[in-house]
């Protein structure tokens, strides 16, 4: 119940989190309820477009599944979306683009020495760091693993997340962990084993050095559509069920967990 509790409300949370690019109204920050409040009352300036194309993305990539579940239907509609965005200029008719949240940067991060001085007055926030990533990390693998129907093995799990974050420090990377969103979707395309992860870094290599500009046009309202079926794959209605029907117990570490993750909002991307 607590797993599913955690996936759950960082479903919820995934989806919420894109309401507002889906819609083209302003983007707030808070508590849930207060985003929820805010985003209804921005509702009379959503823009018809952005609403238009982010629905056009849930439909098309759910055809697409039902079509042939082995067809890269998110990759080919990032790509439309980067067409469209180049053509008629969503840009200048108020589309919010990629690029304007942050411009990919151009080539790959410098290497850097950390600086060790500062090792006592950060290990406080570095343990901290440490416990949530492991616990959420823990938390994704476990439900995947149980869609999958795959073995989990915790202790390379734990080492990789630990190898991951040296590699990262050398190179002005901040604290990593396993992905909800992107581990979500990752399997919702199929993927097998861990060459899709390294398949998915090389990719990640080849944009930075190649391909930021063309990022940097992809409508925020087709990657919000992409999430929203992600969200649905995501939260296990059934297995929610299960989980109120069987037990006082159950039931109630399932509603706690999923307020909890509400209440801090751990990161869900």
């Amino acid at each position: 119940p607590v797993v599913r509790g955690y996936i759950t409300g960082a479903g919820v949370l995934v989806g919420l989190s894109q309401m507002a690019e889906a819609t083209g109204t302003p983007v707030h920050k808070g508590a849930v309820l207060a985003r929820i409040w805010w985003w209804i009352k921005d509702l009379a300036q959503a823009d018809p477009a952005t609403a238009a194309i982010a629905a056009g993305s849930v439909v098309l990539l759910v055809i697409l599944r039902k079509v042939d579940r082995r067809i890269p239907a998110a990759l080919l509609l990032t790509l439309i979306g980067v067409a469209l965005s180049t053509i008629f200029d969503l840009k200048a008719h108020g589309i919010r683009l990629v690029g304007d949240l942050t411009r990919v940067p151009a080539g790959l991060p410098p290497f850097t020495v950390p600086a060790f001085s500062s090792v006592m007055s950060l290990l406080p926030a570095a343990l901290a760091c440490t416990v949530l990533s492991l616990v959420e990390s823990n938390a994704v693998a476990r439900s995947l693993a149980a869609e999958s129907g795959q073995r989990l093995d915790t202790s390379s799990e734990f080492v990789g997340q630990g190898l991951a974050n040296v590699v990262a420090a050398f190179f002005g990377g901040y604290p990593t962990s396993g992905s909800l969103a992107r581990s979500g979707l990752n399997l919702s395309l199929g993927a097998k084993s861990r060459l899709a992860g390294a398949i998915a870094g090389g990719t990640m290599l080849v944009i930075l050095v190649f391909l930021g500009p063309l990022v940097d046009r992809i409508p925020l309202a087709v990657l919000a559509g992409i999430l929203f079926v992600l969200v649905i794959d995501l939260i296990d209605v059934p297995g929610i069920r299960r989980t109120i029907k069987a037990s006082f117990a159950d039931a109630a570490a399932f509603f706690a967990t999923v307020t909890a993750k509400g209440k801090t909002g751990a990161s869900t991307r």
